[in-house]
């Protein structure tokens, strides 16, 4: 049996409910129940809760599971026992330690994907397209990631499923090439063209609006993109005339330093370029 907790600790205190370890009343276990009970008050008093509704979390943990999380991978990145988890999913608590339902909404889908396990295509798709919108040729994508160019064509043209560690090395590879553009070259004005014909946005495009792995959103039908994208273009441009550094731009319009100076490399004039990167 798990040997008990310490005397003058809440979980002492409490004992075992349903086990036969009665809860312990001696004054350290007292004291530190009721200094519990007291903060508990203050911060539901204050609005923050320490247990929040259990079912938003379940709703979200199963469509992690949906999108390809395995149970091994769920624990190690939240920390919780699968014995939680697997409660969790089948609706036995109604609330929980706001720490707990933290790590979980933490994730997102695609996240925890199992070794082996088919997961949705649809983001590792995207990413694919929004390379192919910079430059990088089917070949040139093949050399990044390690795949095969059949590979990518495949994936590139629409799949529906493929394997969690083929999307890992698709998304890391994204990450890693999409605030640059790809060495100037027939090929890659090619590839630009062939994706700007199809309607492909490039990665500054996704990072404006991050939906790149939800199988719900059609980037067809997002009409506001532009004036979004040029409202931000414009705050970006106005915190650099002020002054403003690099990163506490990034800062303030919630964008990585490489965004911003993308955007600002296409709307600014070499003198204020060159006052732009001194004030930084």
């Amino acid at each position: 049996m798990k040997p008990l907790p310490d005397h003058g600790t809440t979980a002492r205190a409490k004992g075992r409910p349903g086990s036969g370890v009665r809860g312990c009343s001696c004054p350290p276990c007292r004291r530190a129940e009721n200094a519990y009970a007291k903060r508990r008050r203050h911060l539901a008093e204050t609005g923050r809760a320490l247990t929040v509704p259990a079912e938003p979390v379940r709703e979200h943990l199963q469509r992690l599971i949906t999108a390809g999380a395995g149970w091994n991978q769920l624990e190690a990145a939240t920390g919780l026992g699968g014995c939680t988890l697997r409660r969790l999913r089948r609706g036995r608590y109604r609330r929980l330690h706001r720490s707990t339902a933290a790590a979980i909404l933490a994730l997102q889908p695609g996240d925890c994907a199992a070794p082996g396990r088919s997961v949705p295509a649809i983001g590792s798709t995207r990413r694919l397209r929004a390379l192919t919108a910079v430059g990088y040729s089917r070949a040139r994508l093949a050399i990044e990631t390690g795949l095969d160019p059949t590979t990518i064509k495949r994936i590139t043209a629409g799949v529906e499923t493929l394997a969690a560690a083929t999307a890992d090395t698709i998304a890391a590879t994204y990450t890693r090439l999409a605030h640059t553009t790809a060495t100037p070259s027939r090929t890659a004005s090619r590839a630009s063209n062939d994706a700007r014909r199809a309607g492909w946005p490039d990665p500054t495009w996704w990072e404006d609006y991050g939906h790149l792995d939800d199988p719900d959103f059609d980037p067809r039908t997002a009409e506001v993109r532009d004036k979004g994208r040029a409202w931000l273009a414009a705050e970006i441009n106005h915190l650099m005339a002020c002054g403003v550094s690099t990163h506490e731009i990034a800062t303030r319009v919630d964008r990585t330093e490489a965004y911003v100076r993308q955007i600002l490399a296409g709307h600014r004039s070499p003198g204020q370029r060159r006052q732009y990167e001194e004030a930084a």
